[in-house]
């Protein structure tokens, strides 16, 4: 194996990680805006329901974005 497959495959290997870490944050990050909006709408259902949706469910969803194949 070349050093070149070996640096592309870590280059791949970096943003297949960044962009990992990227869709939770911004999952996470709306699973919270979603819980205090609810909170304060009083639809406390909604606000239990939100972190399962968006941190269980949405990655789920999003698995091939994430771990595309090769």
């Amino acid at each position: 194996m070349s050093s070149f497959d070996k640096a592309f495959d870590a280059g791949r290997n970096a943003v297949r990680n960044r962009r990992t870490a990227l869709l939770l944050c911004v999952l996470a990050f709306m699973a919270g805006l979603t819980i205090i909006q609810e909170y304060s709408e009083r639809h406390y259902i909604l606000a239990v329901l939100a972190p399962v949706f968006f941190l269980l469910v949405m990655p789920w969803l999003g698995w091939r974005w994430i771990k595309p194949r090769d």
